[in-house]
């Protein structure tokens, strides 16, 4: 996968969903964790299955 990639990132205490840029990925163990930053600034991690990227038309949506 080429990164960065933009992906909705679901918190799994709030179910808040929000667009973050992915930069990293890293799979070890049986998970993949990815490290990204927020489009409004900062940064995070999480792991791959909380994270949904967006679709091409999601991404043209999104730039309206």
């Amino acid at each position: 996968m080429t990164l960065p990639k933009l992906a909705y990132e679901v918190n799994p205490v709030t179910k808040k969903k929000e667009i973050v840029v992915v930069v990293q990925m890293v799979q070890f163990a049986g998970y993949a964790w990815v490290g990204y930053r927020f489009l409004t600034g900062g940064v995070g991690s999480s792991t791959l299955n909380e994270c949904r990227f967006l679709t091409d038309n999601e991404i043209k949506k999104a730039a309206l």
